[in-house]
């Protein structure tokens, strides 16, 4: 089961409800990226089984985020974004908003 959380700023307020790195359903698995041209945090769904995924993380530290593209334009940059990033619009350290619960996916 995947899990959501929202994810603020506190510099800018910037907010968004995002995985944190990779995180796996039953059925799809998910990567969180930071778009460097439209300045958001978006989540991928990655082709691979869950299984798949997890195996090649292990293998594979350097994993290379630039196989990942934005879901708006395939000449975006993009990062791999881990909970606690930096804020895809001024990069302030985020945090997670304690004032709203996390959402379950499968």
């Amino acid at each position: 089961m995947g899990e959501r959380e929202f994810w603020r700023c506190p510099g800018c307020g910037y907010r968004e409800l995002v995985s944190d790195g990779v995180d796996t359903g039953i059925r799809k698995a998910v990567v969180t990226i930071a778009c460097d041209d439209c300045r958001e945090l978006l989540e991928v769904v990655l082709r691979e089984p869950a299984s798949a995924v997890d195996e090649k993380l292990d293998r594979c530290p350097t994993w290379e985020p630039e196989r990942l593209k934005c879901p708006y334009s395939q000449r975006h940059e993009v990062q791999l974004w881990r909970y606690g990033g930096p804020c895809p619009r001024c990069g302030e350290a985020t945090e997670r908003d304690p004032d709203e619960p996390a959402l379950y996916w499968q």
